[in-house]
């Protein structure tokens, strides 16, 4: 999605670049900086009214014949208020056409730049790190996916270009600049795309979109995104098929907390395993069947959260995750490390990963993982033993010697977290909990340097109910 808004804010910059310099302090001299603009193609402009007793200027009719095929079209421009420092700048039915083909490459019924704090916007404005655009509406956005607006926009996606069409609704936004967005939002977001690598032909809706404080614009990764929602996405291709009521991400760490969270992501299974090849369509629906209990549809929540909060000699960070798999698995993660941060660094550093914990001294701390069996584990044991053609308390013995196998090599600690997994498999309970405790002093590299030896290092204790 960071890749969506980053191709987005240089589009919108690229239209204002088109549009902004049809407006001068005369008519006259409006028209001689239309001519120097558009040197290199041809003109013409209908109408230039300088209304200046009511402080609006408009330009009426502007068409734009570029010698590469490319025209630009603008019914009506206006600028409102004082021309140096004006209220707004209204533009409406905007189109960028390619003589080539017949579909327009952009059209916007009307766009509005509230404060933009010159009439006249260059791309050396634009790309001043000091310019911000105050506020800016767009409604009737469609865009032509195989356009040359659109390319930067699929090479961040790393897709090969695809052809269909882009339309939204309306757009708002505030502090919009070369490196920043202060808020956008999106509403009512329509694609139809075809030919999109491997998914094929794509029809994708979004009912709502917001991000809030996104920086880094202008660079490879995004450095942040402060907030982000999502609302009511449906997507549908050749391959897949899926939907999603709400995603929703507080990235905002400067209050000690950052949170995503997903509301009912669901997968039509059914759907994918009709579009697949013939062949495969038997053993998908062996694993469907298994994940849903037979219902072909994969539904999952989730919920994740990190927490810092710096003490007097220490910080203590935290987080806690839960994935939810409707009728199948349930899994939740609570850590709480206080550790000792190196000079200089914050726990909002090691958080939002500008460093790592590689030089930090864990003080000890906690990890609580636990394991909700819906009911997967079980039919994964009747899956296995149709398929090998046994009875399922062959396939649990099978299990039960190897799980006592793998704890004589790795020692009791690792027998105690398989045979909470038998007694999950076996449906003697449906909940298995792994305490961890670290040792009152340890550094980060001992447990990565040699995984093997975890056993030895952590205290670990299993329970199932």
């Amino acid at each position: 999605m960071s890749c969506f808004v980053k191709s987005f804010a240089t589009s919108l910059l690229i239209v204002c670049l088109f549009a902004s310099p049809l407006l001068q302090a005369s008519a006259e001299q409006l028209e001689a900086d239309l001519a120097e603009l558009f040197a290199e193609g041809e003109l013409s402009i209908g109408e230039v009214n300088d209304a200046s007793s009511d402080g609006q200027v408009v330009a009426e009719d502007i068409v734009f014949e570029g010698q590469d095929g490319q025209r630009i079209l603008v019914e009506r421009y206006s600028v409102n208020g004082d021309y140096d420092a004006p209220d707004d700048i209204q533009l409406d039915n905007i189109r960028i056409e390619d003589n080539r083909i017949d579909k327009p490459l952009l059209s916007i019924e009307s766009l509005m730049l509230a404060e933009p704090g010159m009439a006249v916007l260059t791309d050396q404005a634009l790309q001043d790190p000091a310019f911000e655009l105050a506020q800016f509406a767009i409604d009737g956005l469609v865009v032509s996916l195989d356009s040359e607006v659109t390319e930067e926009m699929w090479r961040e996606l790393a897709m090969e270009q695809g052809t269909g069409q882009l339309t939204i609704e309306s757009i708002q936004g505030a502090s919009l600049s070369a490196t920043a967005i202060g808020e956008l939002e999106f509403r009512n977001l329509a694609m139809q795309g075809n030919n999109m690598d491997e998914l094929g032909d794509v029809s994708l809706v979004i009912g709502r979109l917001r991000v809030e404080d996104v920086q880094g614009l202008q660079q490879e990764e995004l450095e942040r995104i402060g907030a982000m929602s999502l609302e009511r996405l449906s997507m549908d291709s050749d391959t897949f098929a899926a939907s999603l009521a709400s995603l929703n991400l507080d990235g905002d760490l400067s209050d000690g907390a950052a949170q995503v969270e997903m509301e009912a992501l669901e997968l039509d299974l059914d759907r994918m395993i009709a579009l697949s090849p013939r062949e495969e369509r038997t053993q998908r629906r062996m694993v469907a069947n298994v994940l849903t209990d037979g219902t072909g549809l994969l539904g999952m929540d989730a919920d994740f959260m990190v927490r810092w909060e710096e003490l007097a000699n220490q910080s203590l960070l935290g987080g806690d995750g839960q994935i939810l798999l409707r009728d199948a698995l349930g899994v939740s993660l609570n850590v709480e490390l206080p550790v000792q941060l190196p000079e200089g660094v914050t726990p909002v550093d090691v958080l939002s990963d500008r460093v790592t914990l590689d030089d930090a001294t864990l003080l000890g701390g906690e990890a609580a993982l636990t394991l909700d069996d819906h009911g997967l584990l079980t039919r994964l044991v009747t899956l296995a033993a149709t398929l090998e053609g046994v009875t399922e308390e062959q396939i649990l013995e099978v299990a039960r010697t190897q799980a006592r196998g793998y704890g004589m090599v790795f020692g009791s600690q690792i027998e105690a977290v398989l045979m909470g997994g038998m007694t999950l498999l076996e449906g003697g309970a449906s909940q298995m909990i792994m305490r961890i405790t670290l040792p009152d002093e340890s550094r980060l590299n001992t447990y990565t340097d040699d995984p093997l030896g975890l056993p030895d290092l952590l205290s670990l204790e299993v329970e199932t109910y």
